[in-house]
């Protein structure tokens, strides 16, 4: 009998009452030893008889559907087979229970389905995730590389005796740099950034206030430390670019000094204003790309006002007229170009930041073939003016002219065509450069690499070309829409923030910019795309801004070593080198170290007579 009774449960679809009653039994043994371990816990306490209660009061809810499945199977067995009536009821549970049992497997099998979607959406922000981190620090390992680039355009151009002098501050630049962006930078120029109510930007505009030495663990895990690194190899761009209007005059202490300050304190507070959403022309539009402003013209007021500072070098004005000393090594000053060259392309498409997706990886490429081009541009249209100027194909004139045409780029690079890049943009840079070197000449400042002249003019003229040629498209793409390609026009502008059609009330997903809520489409446009001048007025405001800004921060720091007499090395000192009296010898053994080296440099054309000690 009861083997009969179990293969007829079996065959309808219902498990044993042994199996059903053993299950139970094991979980009730569960309960029990887990009542033990809460009475166990509990004895203490007063609460013990509630708890007691408690863990029965679950006991019989949990055993309630057991019991009802055990009544169901004890009236199935019931059910006479020979009584048609009893067979029809039997069929009748079985196809409610068919019915049940699909909708229940429809429902797991969606459930399963949105599981799966979801687990692939998080996947995909994984993936992105770790592309965007990966495509930074490979673009902030290139762009570090142009360290070795400054120092070997720098060394070769300037004279063999300061060679070591040159490449030790270069190196200090990282060191240095380092400590004080860690210690102070990074807390300055993106610390404490916060949002309001509606997710627009709450924080400090003229500085950050956290983060210091990367102490506020979770705000910089979820920023990344990959940012900290990129923005870092920026800061170290800044000191490097100043040291070579300050070349084999100024002392080492001071040269460390303001390449602290400079690095730790002057442009992070600049680049907080313009690349955290908190800083007030971030908030109102500004566009500087990749640093045109805050990196390249910063740093051409603080070569100007270092070179000020430190005065000419002995021997460079001959009856008026600028007359520097020559290169020693003009190989080495092309492998820095190659190098600049090389570490230039990720420098600007790198600031994008983000590589995942058709819209980002479409501008990053956009960018290198910009970039590329405009060196391409800067380079030939220098060849000729130098040919003009000369007489001849210089390699002098070749190199700062495709340094022009990249630095011109920086700003506007993402907003702008590759055809005004390459014809107009890259050539107006170019010239503006020789332009203003030749009124720094006629000043009397004595700026060995033109550093100020070459980062400064271009700078401003791709500052300044975003309110010229800035398309609609690439605007709206890049800094209104927030690289959303499915629109090909910039959304409204509603309250704080743009919104999207359809979707009234509802904040946009990019950029908020406070200080414009009243402006429309065009006013974002340059003027030559459909512009009315506004976004001009702001590009122009912000390089007043930069250039001002240069000029207070960097004076307070050079002005008060020269007056403590910190700042430059003596006349005596400059004439024999700096590597031999500060280094311990000169960098190359061929250059005797007692050979002493007054007024103006050495040409190196013929070793043998610097060997034999025939120079002047």
């Amino acid at each position: 009998g009861a083997s009969s009774r179990s293969s007829r449960r079996s065959a309808r679809g219902i498990r044993p009452t042994w199996t059903m009653k053993g299950s139970f039994f094991c979980r009730r043994v569960v309960l029990l030893c887990s009542l033990g371990s809460f009475g166990a816990l509990a004895a203490s306490s007063d609460d013990y008889a509630a708890l007691l209660a408690r863990v029965q009061a679950l006991e019989e809810e949990r055993s309630e559907p057991r019991r009802e499945a055990d009544r169901e199977a004890r009236r199935l067995d019931s059910i006479d087979m020979n009584d048609p009536m009893s067979a029809q009821r039997l069929g009748a549970a079985r196809r409610y229970s068919w019915s049940f049992a699909s909708k229940r497997h429809q429902f797991m099998s969606e459930r399963a389905e949105r599981r799966r979607l979801q687990s692939e959406e998080y996947d995909a922000a994984e993936l992105c995730w770790t592309i965007d981190n990966l495509w930074v620090i490979l673009a902030g390992l290139l762009c570090w590389f142009l360290q070795a680039g400054f120092g070997s355009l720098e060394t070769g151009s300037l004279r063999a005796k300061n060679a070591k002098n040159i490449m030790l501050k270069n190196l200090m630049d990282a060191c240095f740099g380092g400590l004080v962006y860690y210690v102070v930078g990074w807390g300055l120029a993106h610390g404490g950034e916060t949002t309001g109510d509606k997710g627009e930007p709450d924080g400090n505009t003229f500085l950050g206030d956290g983060q210091f030495m990367l102490l506020s663990h979770r705000r910089i895990e979820s920023y990344g430390y990959h940012l900290w690194f990129f923005n870092y190899v920026f800061a170290a761009t800044i000191a490097t670019i100043v040291s070579g209007a300050v070349a084999e005059r100024i002392q080492f202490r001071a040269y460390c000094i303001y390449a602290m300050l400079l690095t730790g304190i002057v442009y992070p507070i600049c680049s907080h204003w313009i690349w955290s959403p908190d800083g007030f022309l971030y908030r109102a539009g500004v566009v500087d790309f990749a640093g045109g402003g805050a990196v390249h013209a910063l740093s051409g007021v603080a070569a100007w006002m270092g070179a000020l500072a430190c005065g000419p070098r002995d021997g460079v004005f001959v009856d008026g007229k600028y007359a520097p000393p020559k290169p020693h090594d003009t190989t080495l000053m092309m492998l820095g170009l190659f190098i600049f060259w090389f570490g230039f392309i990720p420098f600007n498409a790198g600031s994008g930041l983000s590589l995942c997706g058709f819209a980002s990886a479409n501008l990053t490429a956009r960018i290198v073939a910009i970039t590329t081009l405009g060196g391409c541009s800067g380079g030939v249209v220098s060849l000729l003016w130098g040919l003009y100027v000369k007489g001849y194909p210089a390699l002098e004139y070749a190199i700062p002219g495709v340094l022009a045409g990249m630095i011109g780029v920086c700003s506007c690079c993402a907003v702008v065509d590759v055809w005004a890049i390459f014809w107009i943009i890259s050539p107006l840079s170019v010239m503006s450069y020789w332009g203003c070197q030749a009124l720094v000449e006629k000043a009397g400042i004595d700026d060995p690499l033109t550093a100020g002249s070459l980062h400064y003019a271009p700078g401003i003229v791709g500052m300044l070309a975003v309110g010229f040629f800035a398309t609609p498209r690439f605007i709206a793409d890049v800094y209104l829409n927030g690289y959303d390609t499915s629109r090909d026009r910039c959304a409204d502008l509603d309250g704080l923030t743009f919104t999207r059609d359809g979707d009234e009330g509802v904040d946009g997903d990019f950029i908020f910019y406070k200080h414009r809520k009243n402006d429309g489409c065009q006013d974002f446009n340059g003027i030559f795309f459909g512009g009315n001048g506004t976004q001009l007025a702001w590009q122009l405001a912000a390089s007043v801004l930069y250039t001002a800004w240069g000029v207070v921060g960097c004076g307070l720091i050079f002005y008060p070593m020269k007056y403590l007499g910190i700042l430059r090395v003596d006349v005596a000192e400059e004439r024999q080198g700096l590597d031999v009296l500060h280094h311990g010898g000169r960098a190359y053994e061929w250059l005797p170290d007692d050979q002493p080296i007054v007024g103006k440099a050495v040409e190196m054309t013929d070793v043998n007579e610097i060997e034999d000690g025939k120079t002047d």
